[in-house]
């Protein structure tokens, strides 16, 4: 949409914090528009206020408050259209230099302060940015690490230790009052924080400036939320950052002075019966009474590892729980549904409030004496700046201050000398009321920067001249201005070099995986509410587990719908066995798709097996080969673990396995034959089409056992006491419903028609999490679905009101696209590339970077905190995505399959991820879509702008050293080798996805982050995504990747175990045609590396397509399904196994001949397999989709050969002399086969030439 169309979307456009009502009156802000669609004010604070304009911050509206005639919006925007012409055409005629960057000018704002080069290619700052980081990594502490490995975490101090989570971020909070620190804000922004996220990534640390001054939409400014916002904002940089956590910057300007959007009962009537008819009838009129707030301090809400804001500390005092205080609490209105009498009112009540705290506060000393009391009597009288430096500052310890805070101090010397003139706009910059200083508002200013510690470190900038203002064509200023920008970073350097030093212990990635696990159990165990419709299933976890326990050598085995909650439930089970766990045992978790080591079954096995290797002591190295791989897992389960040192492990949702190596398939999981001293406990959904886990649990369990129908196979039932878990899960966030509220809640919950998920907990976490917003007054503001996905996609409607749509959709899309998640930084950046968000939310005010405000990233994600999981990736960056399999499916169907256009929306928002990773647009201008450009290109913002650098980090894919040459440490960027590829190919970018598969740095990179078989699925889908294509170019890619497949299959062992340096060499020696050797002599143009070639080098491209070693003795046997697609084989070591002919990927292993399987074929129709086996002298029947055995029959000899009828329901047998006909007396092929019929006739004649030959 371009910006001259009206939409309702307008209405959301971000606002300038409250639309600079934190500094001035909103009313009475000149830069404020009025959106033609809804009468909306937004405010722009690129404009200057009209002079003598009154602002709530300087004229303090107890002694005198002015009226406006003219409507105050239509006045701010009348009177800032003719400041900005006025200044445009001294401008254009030459008689005044423009005292800010060139509105229309494409040329950076930082051009006269750094002259015209970027912070990172200077050369000073270009050395400090190339430098290696310098870090002494501490010892980690073994004791505690085993302790760890074996969840042992009865000692306090362990527990603590695996809840806490390091974030490696340094985020602070800048604050200041507003107009008169704008030219440092800009150039912190433009110039500094992209140099400092480099420096930062180098550190494997990510940065972030809290910036208030714009991010802020409407809806949450008029409904009062901006001093909530900040405050955990604040908060949230307090509790993440490993340095500074606050900023101040503090001029001459005092800043706004609101009173409370939120009152405790008690203490607002005691203030209203202060107030004279008049004032008590204005608070009626604004304030209701919300009684839906809960007394939270009785409430445990552990922080969540999705990031959600903990109850204590500084929360205790939040805007957002009413100061912590219990109880009802009086909440102002909107400022919306009040329209131009809004400021009027707000000035009375400003007056009256603090006349009454100033009669009912000194009259009741024991609460002064208190002081949070204090604190909060002082919120009817200090300004929002002031609040924030003392919870940012003066609340911490004397360390916390020396360590978290920093400040820095502009003094103007003749600032007071301009007071009385307008022309210069003083009251930008200092707080005046009737053309004089506001002495008052100075002296309150200058009361708290006396506050300021002297431990605390300052930095003064003094003796600087009123230019007006900052002045950037001022040589003085510039001056200023580069001196503040230098210390500015060399200050943030420091913290961030302090902060990766303060966490360089020596990485255990093996530890650190345990760790991960079992926080997560530790944090879903607190919110776990048992009811009797779980009762069932704790009780027989109990019987299994306390010993001697009823587990038969048996798994337990729990099945639940998605959104039953059996994470819950089974982190409660874990919970309790890490609170006591046996003598010497161990206790090891694995909550599957939560970690990428957890993800597919060949990473879940070494990870579980390094793991169990440490505990038991056992020397050596976990094999590589899948095979070797399963053998070592199953006697690391069966074989390690005694009655002196016991083995309890849990499997999470093993359906969350992808199928690669048959992960789903379970072959690897020894759920039957475990020793006394092994309880294995296993998760998973019932059997869905595409999830057949239950049935081949149960299949595991029947072959030892006559029935599965016993303790050992529980389901976890739909909530039966819905009420009770909704109230719980409302106390947790210190919320409550009144009755009508509640009853249509449950009247929802009786009404669910979703049989798959409506009335479970995840059902309830979603409704708790919606309505926990609801105040008493309010009724029901909207219905509650009964089913899932309609409950989650209307959240991302209600997310589409708060946030606005384009931004909510493209986050979303990347959230859900991402391969391992996203991190919050990424996520800045991309919808910084997304023009389509940037117009959106340019629509009133274009910023002087062309970013994404990060505010307005980070209030989504808070949103969505419930929803999401967070999760380290081992270089730095913390990932998060859905944390649950229905909130995946709903925003797949939201974005893509309901939309119109959705396939191509979905292919071009991978190509945007790819661009991305690619590092396609870092350093470079983006041009800009047509829309973006009109909203851009308007007169009063850059007419003469086309494109723009959107600030995102390089994705150079070594970030160090040279992963090529032995003697030289390297650095891979993970993020890139393990997102790039998977996008190039979901958005149809070919050239671009071969050159990667081609290139030797991406092949040797892939295995040196020990991701082989993750390089071989992405060669797969290439090759199956391309060759479906009609797209130019397509089969031919197919065709390439193919042979680079079959060439890196064959040298899959080698790889896996040679350096890097190995997969050039590789490259290198293959035919001069071959793919992968063009790429090598392409990489090693005008490289010196050593590289051994062949001056007689066989010059036949190999015709084999594809290597499979995957049996462990001799293949006797292969055939292809009908569908070309798969292949079946049948070898020595006893199994036959199904294999895609496409990556060579097992499908399928199906272990069960005695002595070797001799032979296998597929039925006409792929549904069904027939092996013969040597020893066991059988023919077994299986099916195709699940592995199962269907039938097993006794041939009495060797079978040799087997084969289908064209009908599929007959089977002809070769066994010794003899021909079997075997007929199923099934439906279709599969069913329980017997002998029909005997062919004889064949008789064994040894040959004349074999017998020569023995003798």
């Amino acid at each position: 949409m371009g910006c001259g169309a009206s939409s309702s979307a307008k209405a959301s456009a971000p606002t300038a914090l409250e639309g600079t009502a934190r500094e001035e009156n909103a009313s009475r802000t000149p830069g404020l528009q009025r959106d033609p669609a809804t009468g909306a004010a937004h405010a722009d604070v690129t404009a200057d206020p009209a002079p003598g304009a009154p602002h709530a911050e300087t004229q303090d509206a107890e002694q005198g408050s002015t009226s406006a005639v003219e409507d105050p919006l239509e006045k701010a925007a009348r009177e800032a259209k003719q400041t900005f012409d006025a200044r445009q055409q001294r401008l254009d005629a030459g008689t005044e230099a423009s005292s800010s960057p060139a509105a229309g000018s494409q040329v950076p704002m930082y051009t006269q302060i750094g002259h015209g080069i970027p912070r990172h290619a200077r050369e000073q700052w270009k050395q400090k940015l190339d430098e290696p980081p310098s870090l002494d990594s501490k010892p980690r502490n073994a004791q505690q690490d085993m302790q760890i490995l074996r969840g042992q975490l009865g000692d306090k101090s362990v527990r603590t230790e695996v809840l806490h989570e390091d974030k490696r971020i340094v985020c602070f909070l800048l604050s200041s009052t507003f107009t008169d620190t704008a030219s440092e804000r800009n150039l912190l922004i433009a110039d500094v924080v992209p140099y400092l996220q480099q420096f930062a990534r180098k550190h494997n640390f990510d940065f972030r400036l809290v910036e208030m001054r714009w991010g802020i939409r409407a809806e949450a400014s008029s409904a009062h939320q901006t001093s909530e916002i900040c405050m955990a904002e604040l908060e949230r940089c307090q509790r993440e950052s490993q340095g500074f956590s606050y900023v101040f910057l503090g001029c001459q300007k005092y800043g706004f002075r609101p009173f409370p959007a939120k009152i405790p009962k008690d203490v607002f009537e005691d203030l209203r019966k202060e107030m004279p008819a008049e004032g008590q009838a204005r608070l009626d009129q604004c304030f209701r009474l919300d009684t839906n707030v809960h007394d939270a301090t009785t409430a445990t809400a552990a922080e969540d590892t999705a990031g959600s804001i903990t109850t204590g500390g500084l929360n205790e005092w939040h805007y957002g729980a009413a100061d912590g205080a219990p109880g009802p609490v009086y909440v102002l209105q909107s400022s919306g549904q009040f329209g131009e009498d809004w400021w009027p009112m707000f000035e009375q009540m400003q007056v009256a409030f603090r006349k009454a705290a100033r009669q009912l506060w000194p009259e009741k000393a024991g609460l002064l004496r208190d002081p949070r009391s204090q604190a909060f009597c002082k919120k009817f009288f200090v300004s929002v700046t002031e609040e924030e430096f003392s919870r940012g500052l003066l609340w911490l310890s004397e360390e916390e201050q020396r360590e978290k805070t920093l400040v820095f101090r502009r003094t103007i010397d003749d600032l007071a000398s301009h007071a009385g003139n307008e022309a210069g706009k003083p009251w930008l910059f200092m707080d005046v009321k009737d053309k004089a200083v506001d002495t008052e508002a100075q002296t309150l200013l200058q009361e708290q920067l006396a506050m300021v510690p002297a431990h605390v470190e300052t930095l003064a900038y003094d003796a600087i001249q009123w230019g007006p203002g900052i002045d950037h064509a001022n040589p003085e200023h510039q001056r200023y201005l580069r001196k503040f920008l230098d210390d500015f970073c060399d200050k943030m350097m420091a913290s961030i070099s302090a902060g990766a030093q303060k966490l360089a212990v020596e990485p255990d990635a093996v530890v650190e995986e345990a760790q991960q696990h079992l926080r997560f159990a530790l944090v879903r165990a607190g919110k776990f509410t048992s009811t009797s419709s779980t009762k069932r299933v704790e009780d027989a976890a109990e019987r299994y587990l306390s010993p001697p326990g009823a587990a038969n050598g048996t798994a337990l085995v729990i099945y639940g719908r998605s959104g039953a909650g059996k994470t819950y439930l089974l982190s409660k089970i874990m919970a309790r066995c890490l609170d006591a766990p046996a003598a010497g045992g161990c206790v090891v978790i694995r909550f599957l798709g939560t970690t990428p080591r957890s993800s597919n079954v060949r990473a879940l096995l070494t990870s579980l097996c390094e793991q169990l290797r440490r505990v038991y002591g056992k020397a050596g190295e976990v094999p590589s080969e899948f095979q070797d791989l399963r053998a070592y897992f199953a006697a690391a389960v069966k074989e390690w673990p005694s009655a002196e040192q016991p083995l309890t492990l849990f499997i999470d949702s093993v359906d969350q396995l992808d199928d690669s190596n048959g992960g789903r398939r379970l072959e690897w999981l020894p759920v039957t034959g475990l020793p006394p001293h092994v309880k294995l406990v296993v998760s998973t959904l019932p059997d869905y089409p595409e999830f057949q886990c239950l049935t081949l649990l149960k299949g595991k369990l029947e072959g030892i056992m006559h029935s599965v129908t016993h303790s050992q196979v529980v389901g976890v039932e739909t909530i039966s006491e819905p009420a009770m878990v909704l109230m719980h899960l409302l106390r947790l966030q210190g919320r409550a419903l009144t009755d009508g509220q509640r009853q249509h809640v449950l009247g929802a919950f009786d009404k669910r028609t979703d049989a798959d998920a409506a009335g479970t907990p995840l059902w309830l976490t979603i409704v708790a999490q919606a309505v926990s917003a609801w105040t008493s007054y309010d009724g029901v503001p909207f219905a509650i679905a009964p089913a899932v996905r309609t409950l989650i996609t209307d959240l991302f409607g209600r997310l589409v009101v708060a946030h606005g749509e384009a931004l909510v959709r493209a986050a979303l899309a990347y959230i859900t696209l991402a391969e391992n998640g996203v991190a919050e930084t990424e996520l800045n950046q991309l919808l910084s590339l997304a023009d389509d968000v940037l117009e959106s939310v340019y629509q009133w005010w274009v910023p002087p970077v062309r970013i994404v405000p990060p505010l307005l990233v980070t209030r989504l994600l808070t949103d969505l905190a419930p929803y999401l999981t967070r999760r380290g990736d081992g270089s730095g960056a913390e990932l998060v995505s859905w944390y649950h399999r229905q909130f995946w499916e709903a925003a797949g169907a939201w974005l893509f399959e309901t939309a119109e256009g959705g396939e191509r929306i979905k292919q071009q928002r991978h190509r945007e991820l790819a661009d991305y990773f690619a590092g396609r647009w870092a350093g470079a201008s983006k041009p800009y879509s047509d829309g973006l450009m009109k909203c851009v290109q308007r007169p009063q913002f850059f007419p003469d702008e086309a494109a723009a650098d959107r600030q995102v980090a390089t994705q150079d894919l070594v970030l160090e050293g040279n992963l090529f040459d032995p003697d030289q440490a390297y650095k891979l960027n993970t993020r890139r080798a393990h997102e790039l590829v998977r996008h190039l190919i979901r958005g149809r970018q070919i050239d671009r996805a071969v050159h990667e598969l081609t290139s030797p740095e991406y092949i040797a990179a892939k295995f040196a982050l020990r991701d082989g078989a993750e390089l071989m699925r992405e060669y797969a889908e290439a090759i199956k995504v391309f060759g479906d294509s009609s797209l130019p170019h397509a089969a031919e890619a197919a065709e390439t990747l193919r042979k680079c497949m079959a060439t890196v299959g064959s040298f899959l062992k080698l790889l896996e175990q040679q350096p890097p340096m190995m997969a050039l060499q590789m490259c290198s020696q293959q035919p001069d045609q071959h793919p992968l050797c063009l790429a090598a002599r392409a990489y090693l143009a005008g490289r010196r590396r050593r590289v051994v070639t062949w001056v007689n080098k066989h010059q036949a491209l190999d015709p084999c397509q594809l290597e499979i070693r995957e049996h462990a003795r001799t293949v006797n046997s292969v055939a292809y399904f009908p569908d070309g697609e798969r292949l079946a084989s049948a070898s020595d070591d006893g199994t036959v196994k199904v294999f895609s002919t496409v990556s060579g990927e097992v499908l399928l292993e199906l272990p069960g001949h005695e002595g070797g399987a001799k032979c296998v074929t597929v039925s006409p129709d792929g549904k069904t397999l027939a092996s013969g086996g040597e020893k066991d002298k059988a023919v077994k029947v299986w099916d195709a989709k699940t592995g199962q055995c269907e039938a097993t029959v006794d041939c009495g000899a060797e079978v040799r050969s087997v084969g289908f009828a064209p009908c599929g329901s007959k089977i002809a047998a070769a066994c010794g002399e003899d021909v079997k006909i075997l007929k199923s007396q099934g439906s279709g092929s599969v069913g329980t086969f017997v002998c029909e019929s005997t062919l004889t006739g064949h008789r064994y004649v040894p040959s004349p030439c074999i017998e020569c030959l023995l003798l």
